[in-house]
């Protein structure tokens, strides 16, 4: 990737850090016994948000917001076509479908597995935080802990905030970057799929060489409605893992010689999270497969 970088992404995950934070001058100093009572708070109201996905009732759900079936008629009030009926049933139905098995999949609610469950992720929260903030933020906070429960003082959630403001200015400048470089290198003939290729959060499901070509099936449950698509006369400039149960986060592309040149920024799945890594092709066409 030139622009939207392995460095970019992590920037990335650091424009955000400020949401949700609550500042209050009790996260000042450090406090045994603040603590205990914020954790115990905020435990009971994760246990409380816990419980009522446990006992959502999915049926009157569907109900209230299916009952009625599929609205014949687009929002500006124009007649849908018989096929746009059709893929609106179909998309409902499926709708419903998982909202019934995600039911029926669920685990009744179990308070001290919730109580762990807390517990671990305020543990990974804190990790989180000590690896992402600068250490100049870091030794103004009076407890990690207290940080981790979404609290700061009034001075830490400043300066969290223009942190996290400055890496976004970032994110955006290198994203404009690449629109310029883009435009630079198709100019008005910008191919089909270049649109259609709406990857972001779509798994691996296999890769493997066909002749010259290189084809590439996903799971579609991201952005995309494509079951996978075929690099024409494929040469493989860069990569860095072997792709099967990847998974696709951004791409390029460019026009590099009559051929076309797409970087593709990927993870895959590490026990401290995800790990990005880039894997860049040529190739003469690209075939899309829905």
């Amino acid at each position: 990737m030139r622009y939207m970088t392995k460095e970019w992404y992590e920037t990335m995950q650091k424009t955000d850090l400020h949401l949700g934070l609550h500042a209050s001058v009790y996260a000042k100093t450090y406090s045994e016994a603040y603590y205990r009572k914020l954790c115990a708070r905020k435990e009971k109201e994760w246990l409380e948000l816990q419980k009522q996905v446990a006992e959502f009732d999915v049926e009157d759900f569907i109900q209230r917001i299916f009952g009625d079936g599929v609205q014949a008629e687009h929002v500006d009030g124009t007649p849908m076509s018989a096929e746009e009926l059709e893929t609106a049933r179909r998309f409902q139905e499926e709708m419903i479908e998982n909202l019934r098995a995600d039911r029926n999949n669920r685990p009744p609610f179990d308070e001290e597995k919730e109580k762990k469950e807390f517990r671990n992720m305020q543990r990974a929260k804190i990790r989180r935080l000590q690896s992402v903030l600068p250490d100049e933020i870091l030794r103004e906070v009076a407890d990690i802990r207290v940080l981790a429960l979404d609290v700061s003082s009034p001075e830490v959630k400043k300066a969290i905030r223009q942190f996290c403001k400055t890496n976004m200015k970032a994110v955006q400048r290198a994203y404009s970057d690449y629109e310029k470089a883009f435009a630079a290198s198709f100019g008005d003939s910008v191919p089909d799929f270049v649109d259609q290729m709406k990857l972001h959060d779509t798994r691996v499901i296999s890769c493997r060489k066909v002749g010259k070509d290189l084809v590439i099936r996903i799971d579609n449950g991201g952005m995309t409605n494509l079951t996978g698509f075929r690099l024409k006369n494929c040469v493989v400039l860069k990569k860095e893992t072997a792709l099967r149960g990847t998974t696709f986060l951004y791409q390029e592309f460019y026009k590099v010689d009559g051929r076309y040149e797409i970087h593709f920024l990927m993870c895959r799945d590490r026990p401290n999270g995800w790990e990005p890594f880039d894997f860049i092709v040529s190739a003469d066409d690209v075939i899309l497969q829905r």
